[in-house]
């Protein structure tokens, strides 16, 4: 799905996924922007021309912040017993509180959940608390993010 250029967004956490740890990242513009990247043991900075886009290898908890907005995807590389899939990733602006996912039978899956500061305490799912097993947390520009990703059944 690509969103419509008016519901983009500029900042967006790409998080990390449990079964396929190593991404390509694909940031597009529709307009000139200057760009700001977080990546586990770098920072930099890129600018983009209309139409542009600038891929980077994801292998942590990332940040993207932008002076314009941007779509971002995800590109997860192939392991095995793991079908490849393309992810569009929301800007932290079009968060929610609460959300409904429908999930096929007979599938093995995911989801990636992104919180912002300390908020995953009482994170529920069908009412229930859960616990995760593995969480990563970043802090960029003194904001603490959160991200994990758990297996979901239908």
């Amino acid at each position: 799905m690509i969103l419509p250029v008016d519901q983009l967004d500029n900042e967006f956490i790409i998080p990390i996924f449990q079964t396929q740890q190593t991404s390509t990242v694909r940031c597009l513009s529709p307009g000139t922007v200057h760009i700001n990247v977080h990546l586990k043991s770098r920072h930099y900075d890129i600018g983009l021309n209309e139409g542009e886009y600038h891929d980077l290898i994801h292998n942590d908890i990332s940040v993207v912040q932008s002076t314009g907005n941007l779509l971002v995807t995800v590109f997860p590389h192939e392991v095995d017993h793991y079908d490849s899939y393309m992810m569009t990733v929301y800007g932290i602006n079009q968060y929610k509180s609460v959300y409904n996912f429908i999930i096929p039978s007979d599938f093995l899956s995911f989801v990636s959940i992104t919180f912002y500061r300390d908020v995953i305490r009482g994170f529920e799912v069908d009412g229930h608390g859960m616990t995760v097993d593995k969480v990563f947390e970043k802090t960029v520009l003194g904001k603490k993010y959160i991200t994990f990703s758990c297996n979901i059944t239908e």
